[in-house]
């Protein structure tokens, strides 16, 4: 982070040098600061690439795939595991607002569409199930982020 005046809290975008008096974009370790969203995006996209283009997996490759319906619904369905073969879609998506000492929480909607005979009296009271769904989603909505980031949307 460089500072443009050690007597007043002004700081320079570590992209175009502007000064900045009020910090609102920044890295997450607030070593580098933004004058503005621009660019955030444009330092995120040109002057570190490898950041971008990065997926961060929270699981194995093949746990799971997109399925698409001939309607052309999406759902996601599960490859392996206690699970396999369970085909489910997602509803309504809520990001919970929480206090500064909460877990961040993502409230959803879903609906399973598809559960082999031993799975289809438990699945819907599964709690186990019901984390690997939240975590499926996290790593979807994650790579999504990094997807629009890269194309700048």
């Amino acid at each position: 982070m460089v500072k443009a005046d050690k007597d007043i809290n002004t700081y320079n975008c570590s992209l175009c040098n502007e000064v900045i008096n009020d910090v609102k974009y920044h890295i997450s370790d607030g070593e580098h600061i933004f004058c503005n969203a621009k660019c955030s995006n444009n330092w995120h996209s040109e002057k570190n690439e490898d950041y971008v283009n990065t997926h961060y997996p929270l699981f194995d490759e093949g746990l799971y795939t997109e399925v698409v319906h001939q309607d052309g619904e999406r759902a996601i369905r599960i490859l392996k595991g206690t699970y396999k073969d369970v085909i489910y879609q997602y509803g309504k998506i809520n990001f919970v607002p929480r206090e500064t000492s909460e877990t961040p929480t993502i409230d959803f909607e879903r609906a399973v569409r598809s559960c082999p005979e031993d799975l289809k009296e438990s699945i819907s009271d599964d709690e186990q199930f019901n984390q690997l769904m939240g975590n499926i989603l996290i790593e979807l909505l994650a790579n999504q982020g990094l997807e629009e980031l890269k194309n700048g949307i």
